[in-house]
Parts: C-alpha cells; sequence; structure tokens
C-alpha cells in the first residue's frame, strides 16, 4: 500500500484515492450488511482525512475514446497481417 494509515493527515491535510489493490473485493457491492474484513480497507475508512473511492478512471470520456481507437486500431493491424513484433502495440520485449 502506497499510503500508510501510520501516515495520517494533520487536520489541514487530507488524501483521495480512487484505487485501492484489493478492490475487486469490496467495490461495487453492497456491504451494508457485511463485515469488511480488510484491515487495511478498515482503517484507511477509518480516517477522517482520507477519501476512498471506487477506481472510477476507466469511465471518463477520454479513456473510453481511447480504449475504443486503440481496440479499432489493433483490430486494423491484426487484420493487415501485422501479427507478433509487426503489431504496433505488441508487449513482447525487444531482444537488444
Amino acid at each position: 500500500m502506497l499510503f500508510s494509515p501510520s501516515l495520517s493527515p494533520t487536520p489541514n491535510q487530507g488524501v483521495g484515492m480512487d484505487v485501492y489493490e484489493n478492490e475487486q473485493a469490496y467495490f461495487f457491492q453492497d456491504w451494508s450488511a457485511k463485515n469488511i474484513q480488510d484491515p487495511d480497507l478498515l482503517a484507511l475508512l477509518g480516517e477522517p482525512g482520507v477519501v476512498l473511492t471506487a477506481h472510477q478512471a476507466f469511465f471518463t470520456k477520454e479513456a473510453v475514446n481511447k480504449i475504443t481507437s486503440t481496440t479499432i486500431e489493433n483490430l486494423e493491424a491484426f487484420k493487415m497481417g501485422k501479427h507478433r513484433l509487426e503489431h504496433p502495440n505488441n508487449c513482447i520485449p525487444k531482444d537488444d
């Protein structure tokens, strides 16, 4: 965890986070009648200077437009026969 609850913000400080390492287990679900078992998450939620939201950056207009355009570019490159190293967005490490 990058932010440690032991580094609690002072009254004039705070921290806002939209990504939590184990968020899949807790966000986008109703936890109103359940107990959270994650001690780090409980510590963060108990800090008055911490605002923690589910990871939302994916849902911005810019992010969705970029994801869409990259997907179309990948499909067009694949259709043109650009595979593996020839593909512009490959994730294959280059041999040095």
